[in-house]
């Protein structure tokens, strides 16, 4: 049987981290949620996720992009999927270059589906964005 694989959420809004939590335990992950960067780094050695699930605005302190840099220095395997508001990133300043080239950019309001959420992970799952 293989291994039960590990999601770690980095959302800010409590509902929308509540949702989509419950939301990927139906689908037979296993996840840990987080509201910051900071809380998503201290997590990350003890749970040790095999994708991460990031929104952009995390409020005060690293915002989504600067964790995704963190996450790939302490776990350079990690998939990488932005689930965000921020329809273009370079709308508050940065630049796509920003982005890891394997992972998965999605904006909330389009995402009119639980399948394509899931299709983002398991491609961020096999390294295939």
């Amino acid at each position: 049987m293989a291994a039960t694989q590990k999601l770690l959420v980095v959302e800010d809004n409590q509902f929308m981290r509540a949702l989509i939590t419950e939301l990927l335990e139906k689908e037979g992950f296993e996840v840990e949620a987080v509201e910051t960067a900071a809380a998503a780094v201290r997590t990350v050695s003890s749970f040790d996720p095999d994708a991460a699930i990031l929104d952009v605005e995390l409020g005060a302190g690293p915002n989504g992009f600067d964790l995704a840099r963190i996450l790939r220095e302490t776990a350079p395997e990690i998939g990488l999927v932005f689930l965000t508001n921020i329809p273009e990133p370079k709308t508050i300043g940065v630049d796509n270059r920003s982005i890891p080239k394997d992972a998965a950019y999605l904006v909330k309001e389009s995402v009119g589906d639980t399948e394509l959420l899931l299709r983002a992970i398991k491609a961020s799952l096999r390294g295939r964005v």
